[in-house]
């Protein structure tokens, strides 16, 4: 019996933008009470704002693809419509869910290097609680635990469970600048089997531009150790995000993230979109 062949990624982003681009949305989200609209995405950094209770935000990873070459082996990471589901609990608590139903990676060189995989990636679980000013307000801080089950097909995972604990923290700046930090220890596996410890840390600088659009900027790295010693990794990313007029809970963004070591991938460029309900 053949294997039932999975979309086109792209197929998948139109239908996920098409599909959460003409929800119905509130007239005025000020009007509902609701906080500032405060979704994770774009960008690596997670800010510390909590969703409103009982509401419910659905963010769309609609196209991802990154990119890597290295001794004349290209490596290309697709995803699509990889949904971040979060559920408001309490003022202070959330919890999230992040699924990957289409990931592929195509590898190209050498005939002997050649292959494409297709399939699911794995689950992450989370929990983002608020220490201070949950609505992101003025200095806000919070820790999140996550775990990621490994639901994926063979190559497309990590191979077994792994998690770790994020502690965003945001502040306002002077001239209409907000910083967000987002200090990170992992427990990762490291492709032997084995699980070995992880130190990420997340900055990112950004400003409103033009109407309902932000702007920033961001620098990762990631220090984790590996079976054949430290593996260091930095980007330098560039992310806009727009809310368009009359449309409080819609947001739709865009990023670019270029490596920075050898152990990092070139180039990832992302879409997508976020929706409050």
């Amino acid at each position: 019996m053949n294997a039932r062949r999975l979309p086109h990624p792209l197929v998948c982003a139109l239908l996920s933008a098409g599909v959460l681009a003409l929800a119905p949305a509130h007239a005025h989200a000020e009007e509902d009470g609701l906080r500032d609209f405060c979704a994770e995405r774009p960008g690596r950094a997670t800010p510390p704002c909590i969703i409103d209770q009982g509401h419910v935000m659905l963010e769309v990873d609609a196209l991802d693809v990154t990119q890597d070459r290295e001794n004349g082996v290209t490596t290309q990471t697709t995803l699509a419509f990889s949904p971040y589901l979060r559920v408001g609990l309490t003022d202070v608590l959330e919890a999230g869910i992040t699924l990957v139903p289409y990931a592929e990676a195509r590898t190209r060189g050498d005939p002997a290097t050649r292959a494409t995989v297709r399939g699911t990636g794995d689950t992450m679980f989370d929990v983002l609680i608020n220490l201070k000013n949950p609505d992101g307000s003025g200095v806000s801080l919070a820790i999140m635990p996550f775990i990621t089950a490994p639901t994926a097909q063979h190559g497309l995972g990590a191979g077994g469970f792994q998690g770790g604990v994020v502690v965003p923290v945001a502040l306002a700046l002077p001239a209409g600048f907000g910083l967000t930090l987002d200090p990170e220890v992992d427990a990762d596996r490291d492709g032997q089997g084995g699980v070995q410890p992880a130190y990420v840390m997340a900055a990112s600088l950004s400003h409103a531009v033009l109407s309902g659009g932000n702007v920033g900027v961001e620098l990762w790295s990631s220090t984790a150790r590996m079976p054949d010693g430290w593996q260091r990794q930095a980007t330098a990313d560039v992310i806009f995000a727009w809310i368009p007029p009359r449309r409080p809970n819609l947001q739709l963004d865009t990023g670019v993230n270029l490596g920075l070591t050898r152990a990092t991938p070139d180039v990832q460029a992302y879409v997508g979109l976020s929706r409050r309900f």
